[in-house]
């Protein structure tokens, strides 16, 4: 070519046109086109990606045409470094538009369909072979043995499992045509009191995956034998049409046939058709369902049909309001349930939200019909007087009205607001408080609930730090309360290994219930106070220990609890990183006189892919006086494998 390139041209070979606007698929001549324009850098920071992108498939395919020659979409995908649905979306944008694209469509590219058709004739008239990508698994065998002794008697068991997973997974002909996936399970335990086994079978295929029109086959097949031999059958489809500019629709079918043989014999069957949708038309957002579903039973010769639907619509009203609407219904026999609900909301700025919505539900059972209309509003706002101060409000009502043989009428409202202050920056201060207020026609009578929260945080004595909570809770009506909780912590790093926590806390609750016939009264008092310290000397090794104890004093009972653990971790610095875990547990609880000493210990070793577990469990359980002994040991080696091909 003559002359030089400027900066952001360069030079490529594309198909020449001939006399008459045809392209020819022998000849081609280099062309210079610019890659890169001066306006590109603007148009990225004011428009974005795509329209960049838009801009330059415009101004290549228009230089090509000026210079006798014309891009295909694999030139575009080449030249631009994207994916060929990327151009074929922008291409067809910009023709809507109004802009005419001089890009020409290789015929080979263009009838998917045929290639497929073309690919199916091969695989039918040829021997075609199945390809496998992976062969993956599990093998794992255990063994645990149990004692338990008491005073009266002494018992031990075993029980001996070991379970195999084999799977596979590959592509047919070409991955975009058909893909597979078959799992197979074996698992068995003996020495128990009755040995079982399980096997499962299970398989998935799926067709033309990158098409708008992929299909995905499934089943399964699994026997088990514990006391009672049970058969189970799994078949399933799914179906995806996803064409652009088309609502995309799934159709999925679901059978599972459940056969159990002993002395209980039962032989259900359960199956599911639906049809699911999606589709945004502007600023409207539609999805839905419908499906039906069948129960049989082959020994009572039965069956029930269930049939259900759903229609939900979104509609971005505005960049601040939001409209929405769910419909439903449900039909079973003779019994039909249906329900509708619309609502908007609006948050003309982050720190306002304002919804407000209308309910309408129906359920009719043969000649009864009950059906109800609800009302619900709610707002809600934030301030930021002050950098150091900040409160939320809320407010919220609902209004019901029953109609038919629940003909009752009920209101609540509720309201309340924050404040989080931080104005000493040592301490932190937040506060709540709320308030309810409901009422029913059917009991005559308001209730109201108030709760009130006042807490603060000081981090002046770092590196303790200090935390406080109190909560006041009031309820009247039918069921009346007094309810105080009073909590605070304290927690310091001492060292950067060495860390102590502490707690307290105080609950009081008085609870008054009455009604035309009872009146019954409750008073709960409890107490909780606790410390911990986490200590790790190296890197490998944790120790982490916590005691509490509670005092708890109602009405029937009341009594001293006292708990403490005991936790070790270590990790061996060695080839495989073995680790051991240690646990222990005491507890004593004067009011149910009980005595319980818990031990756990676990090893694990990682040798290669295989895991190698051991773990031992000592428990003593002393109630009112009669102690007993439970030992168990488990044992355990497992490994997973792939194999790539």
């Amino acid at each position: 070519m003559e002359g030089q390139k400027t900066e952001g041209q360069i030079v490529f070979s594309a198909h020449r046109l001939n006399a008459g606007g045809r392209v020819s698929r022998l000849q081609k001549k280099e062309i210079r086109l610019e890659l890169i324009a001066s306006e590109d850098e603007t148009i990225l920071a004011q428009e974005g990606l795509n329209a960049l992108r838009q801009r330059r498939i415009l101004r290549l395919s228009t230089g090509a045409a000026q210079q006798g020659a014309v891009l295909t979409y694999d030139d575009l995908v080449h030249l631009l470094s994207t994916s060929l649905s990327t151009v074929r979306r922008d291409v067809r944008a910009l023709q809507q538009a109004g802009f005419l694209v001089p890009v020409h469509r290789r015929r080979g590219r263009k009838a998917g369909v045929v290639v497929i058709a073309i690919m199916l004739m091969m695989f039918l008239k040829t021997t075609a072979r199945a390809q496998l990508s992976s062969l993956f698994g599990n093998v794992a065998f255990e063994y645990e043995y149990d004692s338990q002794k008491s005073e009266a008697t002494s018992t031990s068991s075993q029980l001996l499992r070991q379970q195999y997973n084999l799977g596979l997974d590959g592509r047919i002909l070409d991955p975009r045509l058909a893909t597979f996936s078959v799992s197979s399970s074996f698992s068995s335990s003996f020495l128990a009191d009755e040995n079982a086994r399980g096997t499962a079978f299970g398989g998935t295929l799926s067709l033309l995956q990158g098409k708008p029109y992929g299909l995905v086959l499934r089943s399964s097949k699994s026997f088990s034998s514990n006391g009672s031999d049970t058969d189970a059958t799994s078949l399933g489809a799914l179906l995806r049409l996803t064409f652009p500019q088309w609502p995309q629709l799934f159709l999925d079918f679901d059978r599972v046939s459940i056969e159990s043989r002993g002395d209980s014999r039962s032989d259900n069957a359960i199956t599911t058709g639906r049809a699911r949708f999606s589709h945004r038309f502007r600023s409207t957002m539609l999805d839905g369902e419908i499906g039906v579903q069948n129960f049989g039973d082959e020994l009572k010769n039965s069956s029930q049909d269930r049939y259900f639907a759903r229609l939900n619509n979104t509609v971005e009203w505005s960049p601040t309001t939001t409209l929405r609407s769910v419909n439903d219904a449900f039909l079973e026999g003779n019994q039909l349930v249906m329900g509708s609900s619309y609502a908007i909301e609006n948050r003309p700025d982050p720190t306002l939200r304002r919804t407000a919505s209308i309910a309408y539900r129906s359920n009719k059972s043969g000649d009864e019909q009950d059906s109800s209309l609800s009302l619900s509003g709610a707002l809600s706002k934030s301030f930021f007087p002050q950098p150091w101060l900040q409160a939320n409000t809320f407010t919220s009502a609902i209004a019901q009205k029953g109609f038919g043989s629940d003909d009752g009428t009920g209101f609540a409202w509720s309201g309340g607001g924050s404040t989080a202050i931080s104005y000493f920056r040592p301490v932190a201060i937040a506060s709540d408080y709320a308030l309810a207020l409901s009422y029913q026609t059917e009991v005559g009578r308001p209730a109201t609930t108030q709760q009130f929260h006042l807490g603060a945080v000081s981090r002046s004595l770092e590196p303790l730090r200090l935390s406080g909570d109190y909560f006041l809770g009031l309820q009247t009506g039918i069921s009346r309360s007094t309810r105080q909780f009073i909590a605070g912590k304290a927690d310091m790093a001492v060292t950067p290994q060495f860390f102590i926590r502490s707690f307290a806390d105080f609950l009081t609750e008085k609870l008054r219930s009455s009604d035309s016939e009872n009146l019954s009264s409750a008073d709960r008092l409890t107490t909780n106070v606790g410390a911990g310290v986490s200590y790790r000397p190296l890197f490998n090794l944790t120790i982490d220990l916590i005691g509490a104890v509670q005092w708890n004093n109602e009405r029937d009972t009341s009594g001293t609890t006292m708990r403490g653990n005991l936790h070790l971790g270590y990790i061996i610095p060695r080839p495989g990183t073995p680790t051991l875990d240690f646990d222990g547990t005491w507890e004593n609880s004067t009011a149910a006189d009980q005595n319980r000493l818990q031990l756990r210990s676990q090893f694990s070793y990682r040798v290669g892919a295989a895991i190698v577990g051991i773990e031992h469990r000592f428990e003593r359980n002393s109630i009112f006086g009669s102690p007993t002994l439970n030992n168990s040991i488990r044992l355990s080696v497992s490994r997973a494998f792939r194999l790539g091909f």
